[in-house]
């Protein structure tokens, strides 16, 4: 980097403050997933009498199905996060995978014992359209709280991103409706919630360019270059620095059109190291640098 760079930047950011890091993607699900379950708490507090403490938890398949659905929203909620964050991978995803498998063979075997205990009334299909009707508007103000945690990341896969949102929220919604409201019949449970879940994430992926757009972070970093370049306290309007300044020709700066890119040895995001020569392929290389927002 040359001295006019370095110059270039000083003046540029010297009355900027610096970016707060963002905590580790984990972390903020553990915040998320936590903020939820009290809320799941009070919700099943206002619809039922008892509360929580009197659902069937000594009924083993019960609390463990109530158990998956809740590590499938904190994991799903954990993959969301690391999605806005460059360079992290997207091996989260296989955890919430992991997750939601899970939730889903417990209620399968559900269905399996109610079949092998009252036969073909053991799989009889009943509506659940209060669930169905309950489990999104339970999910409005989780998903407007995971919304806003997720915007403060680089959403550059904005669909996988809300699409994997919405799965964390439908299914701490759905957590709450079956504890609020206990089925008689797994096969409610994987018919009505399963597809409720499956809808609320599909429709969520759909939105996800413009849940998640980057308007809001380019208005944001315009406003503040313009304030850093006419702001009365900025380097432009100082006197003194803007008549000891040198002239930049920032066009000069930085590689020119058909230099060639010396060799380099790096190493990625995932820890291997890599070289020019590795990476070149037959129609040539785009080399993208960046700093991760968690770093």
């Amino acid at each position: 980097m040359s001295s006019q760079t370095d110059k270039l930047i000083d003046e540029l950011s010297r009355t900027l403050e610096p970016a707060v890091p963002l905590r580790h993607p984990f972390v903020r699900a553990a915040a998320w997933t936590g903020g939820g379950l009290l809320y799941v708490t009070l919700v099943v507090m206002f619809m039922t009498r008892d509360g929580v403490l009197a659902m069937p938890w000594s009924d083993v398949p019960f609390a463990l199905q109530q158990l998956a659905a809740l590590a499938s929203a904190g994991t799903a909620a954990a993959a969301a996060f690391s999605l806005t964050v460059p360079g992290r991978g997207r091996r989260p995803l296989l955890a919430a995978a992991a997750a939601a498998g899970v939730w889903l063979g417990l209620v399968v075997s559900g269905c399996i014992r109610d079949w092998m205990i009252a036969g073909d009334a053991g799989l009889a299909l009943r509506s659940d359209w209060a669930c169905v009707i309950g489990i999104p508007l339970t999910a409005v103000l989780p998903a407007l709280a995971l919304t806003v945690m997720l915007r403060r990341g680089a959403p550059l896969v904005p669909r996988m991103t809300t699409a994997t949102g919405g799965c964390a929220v439908a299914s701490l919604a759905s957590l709450a409706m079956c504890v609020a409201q206990p089925h008689e019949r797994d096969i409610v449970v994987l018919v009505w919630h399963g597809a409720t879940i499956a809808a609320m994430s599909v429709l969520a992926g759909l939105a996800g360019r413009s849940i998640l757009h980057w308007t809001h972070l380019t208005a944001a970093a315009g406003a503040a270059i313009a304030f850093a370049i006419v702001s009365p306290t900025g380097a432009a309007q100082q006197p003194a620095r803007q008549a000891s300044a040198p002239v930049v020709n920032v066009q000069a700066l930085g590689p020119q059109v058909g230099a060639r890119i010396p060799d380099f040895t790096l190493v990625d995001q995932n820890g291997a190291t890599r070289t020019l020569r590795s990476l070149m392929g037959p129609k040539g290389l785009m080399l993208v640098l960046f700093r991760s927002a968690d770093w």
